[in-house]
């Protein structure tokens, strides 16, 4: 017991932080740092390229559609991607606006919900589905990549 308060003091890891953020400035972003994400951005891309070309090589083979169906596909998600990246940006800029961006962080919210959210993209390499079905995977894949990298993209800053 506490002296001062008549209640048992309880440490289950929580309380003693609850009224901490969780964002810690770590001062200047430094040149480690700075490479440190630069390396991510480009395994990142590299990885993008991969899959693209692995999923239109899977889109006309095992999936039954043309080339340009597939393109089709993949010209529709950048536009979305492009759109979805512009609102998600203006989002994480915000968060910190509302009690739970101040609790968890702006960026950190956005990266821990899509990179649980990404199992998604298991459902874009069932074959013999139609064209639609794969547009819709494809759009669902792209909007939640966006919700992680744009805010991860914005970490160092």
């Amino acid at each position: 017991m506490d002296v001062n308060h008549k209640q048992p003091v309880v440490h289950d890891g929580w309380n003693e932080y609850a009224h901490k953020r969780v964002y810690q400035s770590r001062g200047k972003v430094g040149i480690w740092r700075s490479l440190g994400f630069g390396v991510f951005s480009f395994f990142s891309i590299s990885m993008q390229g991969l899959v693209g070309a692995w999923l239109m090589f899977f889109y006309t083979t095992f999936a039954g559609l043309s080339a340009g169906q597939g393109a089709t596909i993949s010209l529709i998600g950048r536009v979305a991607d492009a759109i979805v990246s512009l609102i998600m940006g203006n989002i994480s800029d915000n968060v910190y606006k509302y009690k739970i961006g101040r609790k968890y962080g702006r960026r950190h919210l956005f990266i821990l919900v899509a990179a649980l959210s990404v199992l998604v993209a298991i459902t874009m390499w069932v074959a013999g589905m139609n064209f639609w079905y794969y547009l819709i995977t494809y759009l669902i894949v792209t909007i939640l990549m966006s919700t992680l990298q744009i805010p991860w993209e914005t970490l160092p800053i």
